[in-house]
C-alpha cells in the first residue's frame, strides 16, 4: 500500500511539474520570449507531450525564435498527431497539400515571371510610322493603327493595375499553404517583376508616342505646305488668267479707238 501511495504521489508531483513547465512555456511563447520557451517545449516534447510537440512544430513552421525549418516542423507535428493532438493533424493536412502544390509555391517564391500581366498576352500590333505621309489614305490607315494599338495597350494597363499590389493574385489555396517568410519572399519577387514589366512597357509606349508625334507633326507640316502651295498655284493661275483677259481686252480696245477717231 505504501509503495502504491508513493507512486501516486510521484505521479502527481510529476504531473504538477509538467503542468507548471507547460504553463511557463506557453506564457513565455505568448510574450514572444522564444529563447526561453524553446528549451521548455523541447524538454516536454522529448518527454512525450503532444501539446509541446505541436508548439515546437509551430515554432519551426513560423520561425519563432528559430530558423524556419518545414522538415523539422513536419516531424514534430507527426509525433503530436500520433499523440492525438487535433491541431497537429490540421498542420499535417496543410503539409500534405504543400507537397501536392510544391511547384506552385516554388513558382511564386522563386520562379515568378509575371506571365499573366505581360503586354505580349494581348498581341498588340505596334504601328510603324514613316517620316511623313503624303496621302490621305495613308494618314487614315496609320491613324487607325495608332488608335488600335492604344486601345490594346490600355487593356494591358487595366489588367496590370488589377494585379497590384504584388501578392494579391496568388490563388487563395496556394497562399494559405505558405508560411510568412514564403509569402514575403513571393511578394518581393512579384513586386520586382512587375516593376520591370512596367518599365519595359512604358519605354515601348514612349517610343511609339514619340514616333507618332514626329510623324504627325511632319505630316501636318507637309499638308499645310501643300495647301499653301496649292493656294499659291491657284492664285498664280487666276492672276495669269486675269492678265491674259486684260491683255486681250487691251488689244481689242485699240482697233475700237481707231475706228472712233476715223
Amino acid at each position: 500500500m505504501k509503495k502504491i501511495l508513493k507512486l501516486m504521489i510521484i505521479m502527481a508531483l510529476t504531473g504538477n511539474a509538467y503542468a507548471d513547465d507547460m504553463s511557463d512555456a506557453n506564457r513565455l511563447y505568448a510574450n514572444k520570449d522564444y529563447a526561453k520557451a524553446l528549451p521548455l517545449f523541447t524538454k516536454l516534447a522529448n518527454a512525450g507531450s503532444a501539446d509541446a510537440q505541436t508548439m515546437l512544430g509551430e515554432m519551426y513552421w513560423f520561425g519563432d525564435g528559430v530558423a524556419i525549418d518545414i522538415g523539422t516542423a513536419e516531424q514534430w507535428f507527426a509525433k503530436a498527431a500520433n499523440g492525438g493532438n487535433a491541431k497537429a493533424r490540421q498542420f499535417n493536412e496543410v503539409i500534405a497539400q504543400r507537397k501536392i502544390h510544391a511547384a506552385d509555391i516554388a513558382y511564386y517564391t522563386k520562379n515568378f515571371d509575371g506571365r499573366d500581366v505581360r503586354l505580349a498576352n494581348y498581341n498588340c500590333v505596334q504601328p510603324e510610322f514613316p517620316q511623313v505621309s503624303k496621302t490621305k489614305a495613308e494618314v487614315n490607315k496609320l491613324t487607325e493603327a495608332a488608335n488600335s494599338w492604344q486601345a490594346c495597350y490600355n487593356r494591358f494597363v487595366t489588367n496590370f493595375n488589377a494585379a497590384l499590389p504584388a501578392g494579391t493574385t496568388i490563388p487563395r489555396e496556394i497562399g494559405g499553404l505558405m508560411n510568412d517568410q514564403e509569402m514575403a519572399q513571393a511578394v518581393e519577387l512579384m513586386d520586382a517583376r512587375y516593376k520591370q514589366i512596367a518599365e519595359d512597357t512604358r519605354e515601348m509606349a514612349l517610343n511609339v508616342n514619340k514616333s507618332q508625334t514626329a510623324w504627325r507633326l511632319a505630316t501636318e507640316n507637309y499638308i499645310s505646305t501643300e495647301v499653301v502651295a496649292k493656294k499659291l498655284e491657284q492664285d498664280r493661275i487666276q492672276q495669269e488668267a486675269f492678265e491674259s483677259r486684260m491683255g486681250f481686252l487691251a488689244k481689242q480696245s485699240g482697233p475700237m479707238a481707231n475706228r472712233k477717231t476715223n
